[in-house]
């Protein structure tokens, strides 16, 4: 993805886990500067700490079954000082396993919600 980034001229930085600290400090104050307009990031690496609110677009270029991982790096954009609409989009291919993985992913967003809501009701009877 780099390499056509850089052929198309798009300004960008890298957070994986190869990242170090100061580096991904750098890249997170350059996109909340608007120098960047593409962080290319793997979800662990970037996924708790970061505030992008710069951003507006979280694009999943391959599915994940970990919810936490999901939610929190969706949370890299849609935070306080937010003030652009946001959006989460998810790219999978056409018959192959990736929209089943989609579907169990948001399944499981959906009864962890549940579970939320029914621990928050049992919270105020109490």
């Amino acid at each position: 993805m780099t390499a056509m980034a850089d052929a198309m001229g798009i300004r960008y930085g890298v957070i994986d886990g190869d990242t170090p600290a100061h580096h991904r400090k750098d890249v997170v104050d350059r996109m909340q500067a608007g120098q960047l307009q593409v962080v290319f990031c793997h979800p662990q690496s970037a996924g708790h700490g970061l505030t992008m609110t710069k951003a507006t677009a979280v694009i999943w270029a391959s599915p994940t079954y970990n919810a936490e991982h999901y939610q929190q790096f969706n949370r890299r954009i849609y935070r306080a000082g937010q003030t652009q609409r946001t959006e989460i989009i998810q790219i999978a291919a056409r018959n192959t396993w990736e929209p089943d993985v989609y579907e169990k992913l948001n399944n499981k967003l959906k009864r962890m919600e549940d579970l939320l809501q029914i621990l928050n009701k049992l919270n105020q009877a109490a």
